[in-house]
């Protein structure tokens, strides 16, 4: 501010500006890329149901799968942001220890780690 319009202003006085205009400082978040298709979603979505009766009346053992990530770059910046509104960075691939789980309706889980580029699911299925 002093070398742009000659004006000295302290850190304190830019937050408050800032919190006034709407902003706040918080961490930014990372999103996945892409939304799935409507139809495939649906069509997704209507396969559960089914896999969920079956597993209610007793034909099979359901098992749900959800598989993270744990990268060796857990660095997120803060940032100002205005109210309502989130500054977003997409994530990308790098070294990273891979954790799948496997839990039933009985609470029944079971668990696996790798640290290899290739998902576990993809291994899987």
């Amino acid at each position: 501010m002093r070398e742009e319009y000659g004006i000295s202003v302290s850190k304190y006085t830019i937050q408050r500006i800032l919190r006034s205009f709407g902003f706040s400082w918080r961490r930014i978040r990372k999103k996945p890329k892409g939304k799935p298709e409507p139809e495939e979603y649906t069509q997704k979505k209507e396969a559960l149901e089914q896999l969920q009766q079956q597993a209610e009346n007793g034909e099979i053992d359901l098992y749900y799968f959800d598989e993270t990530g744990f990268s060796l770059d857990p660095y997120i910046p803060y940032a100002w942001q205005e109210k309502g509104e989130t500054i977003e960075l997409e994530s990308s691939r790098g070294k990273r220890l891979s954790v799948s789980g496997f839990l039933s309706l009985q609470q029944e889980f079971v668990a696996y780690t790798t640290d290899s580029r290739q998902r576990l699911c993809d291994c899987l299925f």
